[in-house]
């Protein structure tokens, strides 16, 4: 027994070591580079459709420009999944040499240098990657510093999804990449100029990523760098331009991006002399740029040498004479756009003006708000768009002016400008939802809560509303939620569970939405209160239980039966999607809601015919609504005159 045991084991070594062999010679023939070229490839493709759903076009080809965008993005999320499994497929078992590590290393690499670094997808690369160098202390440390560099920078743009663990790993990784400066010759620092161009920005310091002497520490380092000739010879322009403007700016920038948002970051006195110099110096300038112009305005401001009314009059005048937002808005267009538009609004709210023409240039400032974010280039690349997304739709100065039919209907245009598919998936649920709340008022009204004041319209209006707000938390991941033309990460997905609390923050914009606070949260809580998220979130105890229960039916049947919003599972149909859901009533589901689906032929019929058909006539709405080219009222007029 002992010898047959021990050919079992050489038996068993042979054959390991046979199947690390096929395993190597497998990953020795995946083709990296024809792989990359194709993901990248199929990103533009996703990137154009989304570009053109946002233009003027007639409503037909509209609509089949959908169809087309649904069917091509099916076969993009399938071929990709097939791409991204064959890359970590080489990875998982066996011995992989490290020249098929670096291969994959100069491919990721690429991706930086061709500025289509998908945070995410590059997050499940470096997961491969980074433990693999940080395991070699020798080695090609160029390649190291660049995928540090790049490591940071992707992390960095998740971080600005309010990802805590990204921010703290960027900060670490652009350390990381800072720290290997002494094994680098000159003419490879590209990776450190970089990290510390990035790291001497001020709203890092603002966010906490380091301490303001750090980041003066960087400036200081930086300024060294660029004056050494053989570290400038090999820069590219780009780059070396942006770490020029770093260290020339870095004073301007503590005070306009961090003082005067937040006092605390340096002393008062120091920041005062800071200003008067500051303000001196854009005296001298001629022909300044929007930017600066404001700027200028609002260090006079805050010193108290002119009055909120002329800086308002003086900044609006350079504005509507001036400024023209392009065609297509980079993440440097976003930049340079929106310092101006949130002084405008500053401004106005500081101003002794009438509160009717306050109303009014608060109106003409959504409407750019809207243009700027109609035109921007989501690339899949750049989040920096996010944040300022939020902010404005959130911005104290700007919505204390508008009316609740204001802010609802500058929150839609928004979001139909970055995501129409929320969009018209929450115009869907709430067609489902009202008509169940119907079948409810009908044939069990006592389900309905008992107590409770739903408001002007009764229960039907309040779940029609619930049905419209259940995903105003995706704003905040909104680069996540478009992401459309491959498969989630594990991280994405762990992200898109963070929508029902996320959502809860936006409905503080008016005190009538708070009623709205448990069908947010609870929309994704199963019924029996087990499961679902967020686990903290008890859905069995809220006053309106059977309206999240009601909300949470309509969501599951909608995203079920989505004709063209979801390319990552097949359509369902009605019935049997119905039957897949009496499946966990009870646990997932309010089982007396379904018992009222299934034995009502009325509702059923209703609720099948609006599966079957409805898409269509909601995305015709959103259209009228939102891309009528024909529709020169503009948007200034629709805040005004129409209703959510």
């Amino acid at each position: 027994m002992k010898k047959v045991a021990n050919i079992v084991s050489l038996f068993t070594l042979v054959l390991l070591a046979f199947l690390a062999g096929v395993q190597e010679a497998m990953a020795e023939d995946v083709d990296f580079d024809n792989i990359f070229s194709r993901l990248e490839s199929n990103r533009r493709v996703y990137n154009r459709y989304n570009v053109a759903v946002k233009r003027p076009t007639e409503r037909d080809m509209w609509m089949n420009l959908f169809l087309e965008r649904s069917d091509i993005n099916t076969a993009m999320y399938k071929e990709n999944e097939y791409l991204i499994g064959l890359v970590t497929d080489v990875f998982k078992a066996g011995k992989v040499s490290d020249s098929i590590y670096d291969a994959l290393a100069d491919c990721v690499i690429e991706m930086e240098d061709n500025r289509s670094g998908d945070p995410f997808l590059v997050e499940e690369f470096m997961k491969i990657l980074i433990p693999h160098y940080l395991s070699r202390p020798s080695g090609d440390v160029e390649r190291k510093a660049r995928l540090y560099h790049f490591y940071a920078s992707t992390q960095h743009e998740i971080a600005l999804l309010q990802c805590d663990d990204a921010k703290a790993c960027s900060n670490e990784f652009y350390r990381r990449t800072i720290a290997l400066a002494d094994s680098l010759p000159p003419e490879k620092m590209w990776p450190v100029v970089k990290s510390l161009t990035e790291m001497a920005e001020i709203v890092w310091t603002r966010r906490g990523y380091n301490t303001l002497a750090e980041a003066r520490s960087c400036v200081t380092r930086l300024s060294r760098l660029i004056n050494k000739v053989k570290v400038v010879a090999a820069l590219d322009p780009a780059t070396l331009s942006a770490a020029r403007k770093a260290v020339a700016n870095f004073d301007r920038r503590l005070i306009h991006e961090g003082f005067l948002i937040d006092s605390s970051i340096m002393p008062h006195a120091e920041a005062d002399s800071m200003i008067d110099e500051h303000i001196t110096e854009y005296e001298t300038m001629e022909n300044p740029e929007l930017k600066t112009f404001c700027i200028k305005n609002q260090l006079e401001l805050y010193k108290g040498y002119i009055t909120a009314d002329s800086a308002l009059t003086a900044t609006m005048k350079f504005y509507r004479e001036k400024v023209r937002i392009p065609e297509v808005v980079s993440a440097e267009d976003m930049n340079r756009l929106q310092i101006p538009l949130f002084d405008l609004i500053y401004f106005n709210s500081l101003s002794d003006i009438p509160d009717s023409r306050k109303y009014d240039n608060v109106l003409f400032l959504c409407d750019e708000i809207i243009k700027l974010f109609s035109a921007i280039d989501d690339n899949q690349t750049d989040n920096s768009f996010v944040p300022v997304l939020i902010k404005f739709v959130t911005y104290p100065h700007l919505i204390k002016y508008l009316t609740l039919e204001d802010k609802l209907r500058f929150m839609a245009e928004l979001m139909v400008k970055t995501q129409v598919a929320t969009v018209a998936h929450s115009a869907h649920v709430a067609a489902l939802a009202t008509r169940i709340v119907d079948g409810v008022s009908h044939y069990r009204p006592d389900l309905l809560p008992v107590g409770i004041d739903p408001g002007q319209g009764g229960w039907h209006e309040f779940i029609r509303r619930a049905a419209i707000y259940h995903d105003l938390g995706k704003m905040s991941i909104v680069s996540v939620v478009t992401n459309e033309f491959r498969p989630l990460t594990a991280h994405e997905r762990e992200m898109i569970r963070r929508h029902p609390s996320l959502g809860v923050d936006f409905l503080g914009i008016d005190e009538d939405l708070l009623k709205f606070h448990d069908t947010t949260l609870g929309h994704h809580k199963w019924f029996d209160g087990n499961g679902g998220y967020p686990s903290t979130y008890d859905n069995t105890a809220s006053d309106v239980r059977v309206m999240t229960d009601i909300l949470t039916i309509a969501d599951c049947l909608e995203a079920a039966t989505d004709m063209i919003g979801r390319n990552y599972s097949p359509v369902k149909h009605f019935r049997s999607t119905i039957d897949e859901m009496s499946q966990q009533d009870g646990t997932r589901y309010n089982p007396e809601i379904l018992d009222l689906i299934r034995n009502n032929p009325d509702v059923f019929d209703e609720l099948a015919s609006i599966v079957d058909n409805d898409w269509m006539y909601i995305y015709y709405d959103i259209y009228e609504t939102y891309f009528n080219p024909d529709d020169s009222t503009g948007v200034v007029n629709k805040l005004r005159r129409d209703k959510l």
